[in-house]
């Protein structure tokens, strides 16, 4: 299928995304790729090297069908998105803080006690076991390659593993807790979030410390790469997010609104709003530009422990205290499902990959 679209090379590329989607129609989500870069949406067409005639792939991401949630109870769930049944649970040996779904969506990645497991959805075997840290596991991710796990822990540490041999292979070290470690898209950093209140780039090469992001006035309990690989967002005690500038190591951004402690903090997939989820109760989407506050989404009778983006920016997946997770339009702000059947916290919630 081919689009022409006659925009100004001083148009953004967010002005070029509205045009090919009201074009395409309604339905999944479109991303703009530009010789094997998916284009940032804060940048113009020419800062981009868009010239006149180029072609642009669009690529389309399907509605994802599942939901993964971790929850103090011990187990991670798999439910349909579309009815909020559960139709898989997996048994943890201790209280589980973080799933994660594989890229391919056929394993499910999972941190409790001292060790992370990667488990297989067809038959909910665990095939990989990731032990040596030595206290609680606090998240667990895979890499954009699929073959290695970063994990974070209250042992100061954060590791990257083989998921092949299941072998450490590097150590990043803070002075307290790390409470979450990501990758950056192209898995030459590690970005981790500690109770020492800083977050930290690492090289996965060297495991040496490039970036040190300091300014919070309480331990950082969240820390995202943006999808340009440009900014990092946090999350703290201090009741703020904050964006921060990679390249100059200074905050370019707060959003200060809510009422308690910000327990996560995520980036939307064209890079203008943020999402947080605090202990009071509320998550709240926000304008990285203005520092605005767009929408609140309040209905969890307990802390919102994570919140997350559906690809296609129209939801939002909330886990929280309250023994749930919950499903949400952002236009709105109203809540369309509830997964309901942890007897525990339910402390992180994740969307399949696509239409897995």
């Amino acid at each position: 299928e081919m689009l022409d679209l006659d925009v100004e090379s001083t148009a953004s590329v967010q002005e070029l995304h509205r045009a090919a989607q009201a074009m395409h129609g309604r339905g999944p989500h479109l991303k703009l790729v530009f010789c094997g870069q998916v284009l940032s949406p804060t940048s113009t067409l020419a800062e981009s090297g868009v010239e006149a005639g180029a072609l642009i792939t669009l690529v389309a991401i399907p509605q994802p069908l599942y939901v993964l949630t971790a929850s103090d109870d011990r187990t991670a769930k798999l439910w349909n998105i579309k009815n909020g049944t559960c139709i898989q649970t997996l048994q943890e040996a201790g209280q589980c803080r973080s799933a994660a779904f594989s890229g391919d969506g056929t394993s499910v990645l999972t941190a409790s006690r001292c060790a992370a497991k990667l488990w297989s959805i067809e038959n909910g075997l665990c095939i990989q076991t990731f032990a040596g840290h030595g206290d609680q596991v606090t998240s667990a991710t895979f890499s954009g390659d699929g073959t290695s796990v970063l994990t974070s822990s209250l042992d100061s540490t954060a590791k990257l593993w083989s998921i092949e041999s299941g072998a450490c292979i590097q150590t990043f070290v803070h002075e307290r807790g790390v409470v979450l470690a990501a990758l950056s898209g192209d898995s030459g950093s590690v970005l981790t979030a500690s109770l020492d209140n800083t977050a930290r780039v690492w090289s996965i090469e060297s495991g040496a410390c490039v970036h040190t992001f300091a300014g919070h006035e309480g331990p950082i309990n969240s820390a995202a790469f943006s999808g340009d690989g440009a900014s990092v967002l946090t999350a703290s005690h201090d009741s703020t997010a904050k964006v921060w500038s990679i390249e100059s190591g200074e905050c370019v951004q707060t959003f200060a609104g809510h009422r308690w402690v910000v327990l996560c903090a995520a980036f939307s997939g064209d890079g203008t709003s943020v999402l947080t989820a605090s202990k009071d109760e509320t998550t709240k989407l926000w304008s990285i530009e203005s520092g605005a506050c767009i929408q609140t989404f309040a209905g969890h009778g307990g802390a919102v422990r994570s919140a997350a983006f559906s690809a296609d920016g129209t939801s939002v997946l909330t886990a929280s205290s309250d023994n749930s997770a919950k499903l949400w339009i952002i236009e709105s702000g109203a809540c369309i499902q509830t997964f309901a059947g942890h007897t525990r916290a339910v402390t992180s919630a994740a969307f399949s990959v696509g239409g897995v």
